[in-house]
This record gives structure tokens, C-alpha cells and sequence, in this order.
């Protein structure tokens, strides 16, 4: 799948409820899921929390794009 599929107006999120890391994958991945765009939510997350602690993807000023390289998308 391109990115440009995945990035749409129903899959970007910019004001998150949640404030802790793996709240705010779970509210991710739920938007992911939402629109239709995962093929399994829970093992999605498990990778993307498992990405997430090799190596943080946020990119400053409070934005990140935590992703995973799983054919669970």
C-alpha cells in the first residue's frame, strides 16, 4: 500500500484526546482501523508500539507518523 493511500482526511488526526504514548497509538490505530485501512488493529499496534521502542518517530513540534513495516495495513 502507498502512503498516498493511507493519508486521507479520514486518517489524519490533529487534535489527539490522549497525551500518553501508547493512548495516542491506540487513538491512532483506532482512525487507521476506522477508515477501513487495517487488516488486523491488534496486531498493527503491538508492531507499531514495538517500532516505537527501537526508535521514537516523532519529528518535532509535537508531530510524529508512528508506522510499522507489517502487512497488517
Amino acid at each position: 500500500m502507498k502512503i498516498t493511500e493511507l493519508l486521507t482526511k479520514h486518517t489524519i488526526k490533529l487534535q489527539l484526546d490522549s497525551q500518553q504514548k501508547e493512548a495516542v497509538i491506540e487513538e491512532l490505530v483506532t482512525v487507521l482501523d476506522t477508515a477501513g485501512k487495517l487488516n488486523d488493529k491488534e496486531g498493527y499496534k503491538e508492531a507499531v508500539i514495538n517500532r516505537e521502542k527501537q526508535s521514537s518517530t516523532g519529528i518535532g513540534e509535537g508531530i510524529a507518523i508512528p508506522h510499522a513495516k507489517k502487512q497488517r495495513v
